[in-house]
């Protein structure tokens, strides 16, 4: 993927962020809800329980 560097320099300067990763970085909204409660109760497990 080929970024515009004169574009990107440009969202940078307007801090326009939103175009700068969707449209130059190829980023993209995410669909789906992360199960960010079940990866830090597993992490605290793993903590607590190393060898479980």
């Amino acid at each position: 993927m080929q970024i515009d560097h004169q574009r990107t320099r440009q969202y940078l300067k307007d801090f326009d962020f939103e175009p700068l990763f969707i449209e130059e970085l190829g980023w993209d909204y995410h669909t789906q809800t992360p199960n960010i409660r079940g990866f830090a109760l597993n992490n605290a497990l793993d903590f607590c329980f190393p060898n479980f």
